[in-house]
């Protein structure tokens, strides 16, 4: 905590020295968001959006976004983003956990499936995954998605309790 909030005054001495750094504003969105004061984190990455429309930029606006639960925007966000060259598997896996979250499931699944492509160590995307073969109702594949994610720290106790309700239902 003392970490965050040292590296934040720091960072807001650099944005007063210089208002026109895109990234010093985007630092002090990531250091606020770990204070865990997402609207004034908000506030900070839209100034950095505004000097400069990156990627980066516009994925920490929906990830903050999908925190408020406005997930409409944070999906616009992370098109934008897209449509700006954006294209590694945490953006896939965001529009992902995003379209499954409005319910767009099939979608959900392309997204998260292109994430898998691209980056298939990433285990935890699999909870994400298994959501969403939950949701169209493939069982056996929500279940192998869920114990690939339990070997995850992230996802471990996340993926545990999915598997515990779909041995309930079962």
């Amino acid at each position: 905590m003392e970490f965050y909030q040292a590296s934040l005054a720091e960072v807001e001495q650099q944005v007063e020295s210089d208002p026109d750094n895109p990234d010093a504003y985007y630092k002090k969105a990531i250091y606020l968001e770990a204070l865990g004061q997402t609207e004034p984190a908000l506030s900070a990455v839209k100034q950095a959006i505004n000097l400069d429309p990156s990627p980066d930029y516009l994925m920490k606006e929906a990830q903050l976004l999908e925190a408020t639960g406005d997930y409409e925007t944070a999906l616009a966000r992370v098109s934008r983003a897209q449509i700006l060259g954006g294209d590694y598997p945490d953006l896939w896996h965001l529009m992902a956990k995003l379209n499954h979250l409005q319910g767009n499931q099939k979608t959900a699944l392309s997204e998260v499936n292109q994430a898998l492509q691209m980056y298939p160590e990433s285990l935890s995307y699999y909870c994400t995954k298994g959501k969403i073969e939950w949701a169209l109702n493939d069982t056996i594949k929500a279940i192998n998605s869920f114990s690939k994610s339990m070997t995850h720290p992230e996802t471990r106790y996340e993926s545990m309790k999915f598997l515990a309700s779909i041995h309930r239902v079962n």
